[in-house]
């Protein structure tokens, strides 16, 4: 090989960026190899392009020769190289290459002679029939000698030779500059076009570029036709394989075109009309790339939505191409394709520029526009002026978003005349609207910004459209190339094209082409008008898409359809006006951008977006989303793979934003693997204008990064990111983005407002980069400029929001963070911590920052900010800060931004701290039991004594977050009287965070700064130790998924623990815990972490606690014996003695023991516990008052036989005593803590009042507010034994807050028959407030449905009540529950109760357990039976009756329960037993001591949700239940599996 000499030209002087790095020589050089040398380093050259052109250096040149042979291709028309689906060259079978070595005994020498090489310049005719005989003239030089033809003598041999498309053309006279030649029948079928001319003794010709012959049939000439019958209209024309047309005139409105040959545009003005134009395996031309058509063509193509014949795939209305075959290859690239490939080749007149921008403002009213570039655009041209105002979005009501805006200020104008600088137009009329011309220079660089409205030239000289009936149902023409095709369009225009609301009805259209988008493009062509979309390409690769102009287009416009596409290249394409489609395709047609896509590996360079919804529209799916290619659908993952490549990107003036992703981009090395690591994705240099929303907008992103960009005068926010979630790198979870170190933002310029604009314009942004959801998210060498009083970032979008809601806690890095005429940095969120690095953003460098819990301040470290609002006489308020560490007072601003209106500011007193003590977020997720969840936490800092309660967080991690300042004492409770958590999950910091602080000092070579914090939480009952088990895999699951946290299950273990040491916390090893005292616990976290300490992704710093009242071996030694026969009593007067006696004591009944309780007057007692029998004697109204009852044995109110007060009418009635704050009195038993004011039932409890034949009854006929009386229907046989004194509570029927219309009135006669009204009739005094409603509602068809009110009794013989409940209802309540040993027998007691007839009054505890509760820790087999019938239920503080009763069946039957809070009948999950059969549930409403959580206001709060009946589980049956009066749900339950089976007739 010769000796190959380089010569230097350029260096890299700056460091190259990632993807593409663009190098413009200066000078001119010439060469025939580019040498490439990198440095050593992380640089990694993937890939690298040189554009120049192919010269000639000299006349002679030294060359290398190297024999080479290949074969023809086998099953193949053409030779096209294939190249792999995936990219890459590859051989193909039957392209054999058989090569020698380089020659290297003797140089080769070839000597190149432009004066004596034979030229052709140009021939005439360009095509002839295909019968032969056409005469050509040839002109050229260097043909040599003159020379004629002797007609005489055949033999005489030409001193040239011509050959057409490889026939032969018989010479019949030669000259030096021209030669004639007359063409040979063109015999064996259509041959590529080709020119070839060899003179005898020198060689062949060099031909000028553009000469080639076509043998061509006139469609004008009717012996093209067969039986000389040329076209008429609605003909089928077919032009079949082997034959070319050459169309030569306008055609009439034909049916059909089918093209398997060729058919060619002659150079003239030509019309082609069809309903159908399909180039199946055939060639289509309209010019070509070398010789594009310069005169004007126009295809119109005619069709009707409702009667037009759709043909498979290519539909109608079509201009369409396709293979022979018609079909994809299914099974790839790889695939032999039969038949023949079509190709379709419309090339229109070049351009100077097909679009541009304006050098000067446009102002409305004005004729004249002034452009940036010189254009050859010409009078009568139609052009787009581009809007420089956001247009807005409409909502029509219909509930669709996005109905079409109608104040797009992009206009269409003509153009009069222009000048002669080509630069200068004046229009037919004048402009509607203002167009500005403007500019902006980045401080950080001197990059000139372009802020110039764009000119578009609509006009093209080949017309490619709709009918004029297009517009009728918005059904235009489309093209389309499908399978295999070469599809090759520039310069055309597209005028009505696409059909709305159909599927690959588009105007340019590249379908399932595969990989034969190599050869395919789509440049300089003018979309306008269109009902669907501008250009789309579908399972194809490679396309290059370049320069078009899509201008008012319904739907997404330039479309990347299923997420298989790859490697093709959008560049300068510019979009604007994309239109919203209200139905029939994509749901995110309502909001349509100008780019979307659903592949991620393609190309975007130097496009445009303008108005529309969005500029790019990223909605990836996990999987490609086509059926047809289902080969690609598990090797293809758009939502994990990478761009291709993005440069100088520009989006202005849309009504959303320029970038949205939605819903997910999380980038992996492997896109199909989340776990195969980050592969972090720089979007670079975009210029964002104006847009209504953001410049980027993402909902869930993984390593994103946008660097270098120019965000200008956007409308809400510049940046918003919801969710961050980031890929692992394996399956121990490490987040290698932390450690790379990219910024997520870099080498940015945020600009509020322009300076040109200031005093005219304000920033309305809520805050210029809204941070997203997740650590460690990092923003470096950006700037803001011209903000004024908004601020810079912002954290934890969307966290308020139920949707999406996160806790909050965030750090986000900062570093190298500028800002001019923006004092408002920080908009602490959601206890958002920022981290600033090198103390650009607060000074300090190192620090963090976030809002003032008040247990954070006053620590070594910090200094605080407190902003005050003073608000003088005439309601002008003004603003003073206070710096801790000045102790300065001033009326500047502070790098915090608050108002009087952010609540979770105002409770803070608005301030802020700023420490070089680390800030960490602390988490104390999932605790138990249930009743705190929605609660407060009050945090106490335990040597300054400053506290403040943290809201609770249903989401994210279940609990409560907080930063917290590091190195400090903190203890913990929730924030409700009597209420605390016995087990939680704890974690301190992210491991993220401290493995980059490990990895920072490490590097440089420091010891790592200590920090600690020691968490002590504070119970309400006694406790005897607490188990610690760390890690916690919950928490490690939660922070890198599924997989990781069942893996890190292995590495937990349970720590020991001890009575916690006095000692300084900074000295405690890490995970140290134990007991303060009974009522108190304290654990210490530490960093660094000790040697033999779990690993980073094992979340060394989480625990869980579990709380436990006995010691391991349990509280109780023994249980007593249960089911025990009692022959004969003993009488309370006679065991215990009077009323007087026993007063304030505690009581035992011993096991042995029967005792009668016949004491007249109330027994007041401390406790009672029961381990014999305690039954109840009726002649006499009996009162029992105790603070606890225990019931191991048996008690007995009345009988199933004679139940209590039947036969007496007297009454018995337990009443529960106590106060929350009385923990002395808490009841427990082994883990079980009951409080006070407890009856507890862990042996039997059986109570029978006297009967009630009808619980509840309805209305008979509708009550007024002031009636006294009341007729009810009637549903059985029996006597109503509702007597005078009676209790009747009547249920609402209006809406209005119901509960509280929910009446109690006690009966004045005994109810009576009452035959007018065919019901009982009662009587009462008082009015009962509002209407109650009773009356049959006709529902259609000579239907109707009963709505009447319901009427309970609530009095009882038995009645268990509670002695002075508090404010926060503090009743007392009965439980029945389960007892479980720690013997090695498991030894189980288990209570049982049937309750009937009893009224339960005044019961549950306000926010901590129901009235009524069955609970039991297990299933049993036998179970115990539990029956409530006939009961009432009223005034409960809690649920009436919440059963977490395991497989227990618990029969409810006929129970009426009125005026409960927080809901009536409660069934938790995993309660399986429940029969549920005809009980009215009358008023339910929220407690005002229910769990609250606001949503970053104090408007906006989030409640529990209550129901008359909760059902967590199905129960057996549900069957005739009413509840009326609820103020929210009435039933909630899973719907039951069809066919309904015990779930029927209930009402609400």
């Amino acid at each position: 090989m010769p000796a190959i000499t380089s010569t230097h030209v350029h260096t890299v002087s700056r460091s190259p960026k990632m993807l593409w790095n663009e190098v413009t020589l200066s000078t001119a050089v010439l060469g025939r190899f580019v040498r490439f040398f990198s440095p050593s380093g992380n640089c990694q050259l993937t890939e690298m392009q040189i554009i120049g052109q192919m010269v000639a250096p000299s006349s002679d040149c030294q060359v290398a020769v190297r024999n080479v042979r290949r074969s023809q291709a086998q099953n193949l028309n053409m030779d096209l190289n294939r190249v792999n689906w995936r990219g890459g060259v590859h051989p193909i079978a039957g392209f054999l290459e058989v090569a020698s070595p380089w020659a290297t005994s003797s140089p080769a020498q070839i000597t190149f002679s432009a004066s004596i090489t034979p030229t052709v310049t140009s021939i005439e005719p360009t095509n002839g029939t295909a019968r032969g005989g056409t005469v050509v003239n040839v002109t050229g030089s260097n043909f040599g000698a003159d020379w004629v033809a002797d007609g005489d003598n055949s033999d005489a041999t030409s001193p040239v030779t011509v050959e057409l498309n490889q026939y032969p053309c018989v010479v019949t006279q030669v000259a030096s500059s021209w030669l004639l030649c007359t063409t040979t029948p063109r015999n064996q079928g259509i041959r590529s076009p080709s020119f070839r001319v060899t003179v005898a003794g020198v060689g062949l010709a060099l031909n000028a570029p553009g000469i080639r012959w076509r043998y061509l049939d006139r469609w004008s000439q009717l012996d093209t036709w067969a039986n000389q019958e040329p076209p008429m209209e609605g003909a089928l024309v077919s032009i079949p394989s082997g034959q070319a047309i050459l169309l030569d005139e306008d055609t009439p409105q034909i049916l059909m075109l089918t093209v398997e040959g060729d058919l060619v545009f002659d150079n003239k003005d030509i019309h082609l009309q069809a309903t159908y134009i399909w180039v199946k395996g055939g060639a289509f031309e309209i010019g070509t790339e070398a010789k594009p058509y310069l005169h004007r063509a126009r295809i119109t193509l005619y069709g009707n939505k409702y009667s037009t014949i759709r043909l498979p795939v290519i539909g109608g209305k079509c201009l369409a191409l396709s293979n022979t075959h018609f079909t994809y290859r299914e099974y790839g690239d790889n695939a032999v394709e039969p038949g023949n490939i079509g190709t379709m080749d419309i090339h229109g007149k070049p351009r100077l520029r097909v679009w541009t921008n304006l050098a000067q403002t446009a102002l409305a009213g004005d004729r004249v526009i002034v452009l940036q570039e010189i254009v050859d655009w010409e009078p009568g041209d139609e052009l787009m002026v581009a809007a420089t105002e956001a247009s807005h979005k409409h909502f029509s009501g219909n509930g669709l978003h996005g109905a079409p805006p109608v104040d797009f200020q992009n206009e269409r104008v003509f153009i009069q005349s222009v000048a002669s600088d080509m630069k200068t137009i004046t229009l037919t009329a004048p402009l509607e609207f203002e167009h500005r011309s403007t500019y902006y220079v980045r401080p950080t660089d001197n990059e000139y910004i372009d802020l110039s409205a764009e000119v578009a030239l609509l006009s093209r000289n080949i017309k490619i459209e709709g009918d004029p009936t297009s517009e009728l149902d918005s059904w235009g023409g489309h093209t389309m190339v499908a399978f295999g095709g070469i599809y090759r369009i520039e310069n055309a225009e597209f005028f009505r094209m696409g059909q709305q609301g159909e599927m690959s009805r588009y105007p340019i259209h590249f379908h399932i082409t595969q990989d034969f988008g190599q050869y395919c493009y789509a440049r300089y062509n003018s979309i306008h008008h269109s009902f669907q979309r501008a250009v789309a390409i579908h399972s194809t690769n490679y396309v290059d898409v370049k320069g078009n102009v899509g201008f008012d287009i319904v739907g997404h416009m330039f479309f990347v359809e299923t997420g298989m596409e790859m490697h093709n290249r959008l560049e300068g394409n510019l979009g604007v006006g994309a239109i919203p489609l209200l139905s029939g395709m994509l749901e995110s047609d309502q909001e349509p951008a100008a780019f979307w896509t659903a592949a991620m590996n393609n190309v975007w360079v130097d496009n445009v977006a303008v108005t529309g919804s969005d500029g790019w529209y990223f909605q990836l799916p996990k999987q490609p989303i086509s059926h047809n290619m289902d080969v690609y659908s598990k090797s293809i993952c758009p939502i994990g793979d990478r761009i291709g490549d993005w440069q100088r990107n520009r989006c202005h003036h849309t009504s959303g934003s320029c970038i949205r992703v939605y819903l997910t981009w999380i980038p992996t090395k492997d896109p199909c693997s989340p776990t195969s690591g980050e592969n972090p994705q720089i979007l670079f240099n975009t210029t964002c204008w104006g847009n209504s929303f953001a410049c980027f907008n993402s909902m869930l992103q993984g390593s994103i990064h946008l660097h270098h960009v120019t965000a200008v005068e956007q409308g809400k926010q510049d940046y918003v990111g919801v969710k961050f979630n980031r890929g692992r790198a394996d399956l121990r979870g490490f987040w290698p983005t932390d450690y790379q170190g990219i910024p997520h933002i870099k080498d940015t310029v945020f600009v509020g407002v322009l300076p040109q604009d200031l005093g005219t314009k304000h920033s309305h942004v809520a805050a210029s980069v809204k941070l997203p959801q997740d650590e460690s998210f990092f923003v470096a060498n950006t700037h803001w400029v011209n903000y004024e009083t908004r601020p810079a970032m912002r954290g934890c979008t969307k966290c308020w929001t139920v949707a999406k809601w996160r806790q909050g806690a965030h750090t986000y890095r900062v570093s190298g963070v500028s800002f001019d005429n923006t004092p408002r940095r920080l908009h602490v969120e959601k206890k958002d911590i920022y981290w600033d690095l090198d103390g650009s953003l607060t000074g300090t460098e190192n620090s963090y920052s976030t809002w003032a819990d008040a247990f954070n301040l006053g620590l070594a470290g910090c200094k605080t900010t407190k902003i005050t609002f003073n608000e003088s006489a005439d309601g002008t308020v003004t603003e003073t800060t206070w710096f801790s560490d000045t102790d300065l007072i001033t009326q500047a601003p502070s790098l915090f931004y608050t108002t009087t209106e952010l609540y979770e500011h105002r409770i803070r007193n608005h301030s802020f701290i700023t420490c070089t003590t680390p800030i960490r977020k602390v988490n104390i997720a999932s605790p138990d039991p249930l009743i705190v969840h929605g609660r407060e936490l009050t945090i106490t800092n335990q040597d300054t004594g400053l506290f403040d309660n943290i809201m609770f967080e249903m989401y994210e991690v279940f609990g409560w977050a907080f930063p917290v300042v590091a190195n400090q004492r903190l203890a913990v409770i929730p924030n409700f009287p009597g209420m605390e958590f016995q087990t939680a999950y704890l974690r301190y910091s992210h491991s993220d965070l401290l493995a980059l602080k490990e990895k920072n000092a490490l590097k440089n070579r420091q010891t790592v700064e200590p920090e600690w914090l020691q968490l002590q939480v504070d119970f309400v009952m006694n406790y005897n130790h607490v188990k610690l088990t760390s890690p916690a895999a919950k928490m490690v699951g939660e922070r890198r998924g599924k997989d990781a946290g069942l893996q890190a299950g292995t590495f937990e273990k349970e720590l020991p623990y001890i009575s916690m040491p006095a000692q300084p916390p900074a000295t405690l090893p890490a995970m140290t815990h134990g007991m303060k005292g009974d009522k108190s616990w304290a654990m210490s976290f530490r960093f660094p972490l000790p040697a033999g300490a779990p690993s980073w992704d094992q979340e060394p710093l989480s625990a869980q606690f579990e709380a436990r009242p006995c010691p391991d071996e349990g509280c109780i030694s023994g249980l007593p014996p249960q089911d025990l026969n009692w022959t004969s009593y003993t009488l309370w007067s006679e065991k215990f003695g009077d009323a007087n006696a026993v007063r304030g004591t505690t009581i035992e009944i011993k096991m042995e023991d029967w005792i009668m309780f016949d004491i007249r007057s109330e027994v007041v007692l401390k406790n009672l516990t029961i381990f014999g029998k305690l039954s109840f004697d009726d002649t006499a109204n009996r009162v029992l008052t105790a603070g606890n009852i225990l019931v191991w044995g048996v008690l007995e109110i009345g009988t199933q036989a004679r139940p209590f007060g039947k036969d007496t009418g007297r009454s018995a009635t337990i009443r529960l005593s106590g106060q929350v704050s009385e923990t002395q009195d808490y009841l427990y038993l082994e883990d079980n803590s009951f409080w006070n004011k407890v009856l507890g039932v862990v042996g039997t409890m059986e109570t029978y009042g006297a009967p009630v034949t009808d619980t509840w009854l309805k209305l008979a006929t509708t009550l007024d507010s002031a009636d006294e009386t009341a007729c009810l229907l009637n549903t059985s046989t029996e006597v109503l034994d509702w007597p005078s004194g009676s209790l009747v509570s009547f249920a609402p029927t209006e809406f209005d807050n119901p509960a509280d219309d929910v009446v109690t009135r006690t009966l004045t006669q005994d109810a009576v028959w009452d035959d007018s009204c065919g019901g009982w009739r009662l009587h009462w005094s008082g009015s009962l407030g509002k209407t109650r409603f009773a009356g049959d509602v006709p529902v259609g068809n000579g239907n109707s449905v009963s709505l009447r009110a319901v009427v309970g009794r609530v009095d009882r013989s038995v009645i268990i009540t509670s002695v002075d409940r508090d404010s926060n209802n503090y009743g007392g309540h009965l439980e029945i529950f389960d007892v479980k040993l720690q013997d090695v027998a498991s030894t189980t007691r288990v209570g049982k109760a049937t309750l009937k007839y009893t009224r339960f009054h005044q019961l549950g505890k306000g926010a901590l357990i129901a009235a009524v509760k069955v609970s039991y820790s297990s299933g049993f087999d036998p179970p115990p039976v539990n029956i409530f019938d006939g009961c009432s239920w009223t005034s409960s503080g809690e649920y009436a009756l919440h059963l977490a009763s395991g497989n227990v069946p618990v029969i409810i039957s006929n129970n009426v329960m009125v005026d409960s809070l927080n809901g009536g009948l409660f069934v938790s999950h995993g309660s399986s037993g429940a029969q549920i059969v005809r009980n009215a549930v009358i008023g339910v409403k929220m407690a005002d001591t229910a769990p609250r959580v606001t949503l970053g206001t104090d408007t906006k709060l989030q409640v529990i949700t209550y129901a008359g009946i909760r059902l967590d589980h199905e129960p057996v049956r549900m069957i005739g239940n009413i509840v009326a009066g609820s103020n929210d749900i009435g039933f909630m339950l899973q719907a039951e599996q069809c066919p309904p089976k015990g779930i029927f007739d209930n009402e609400y």
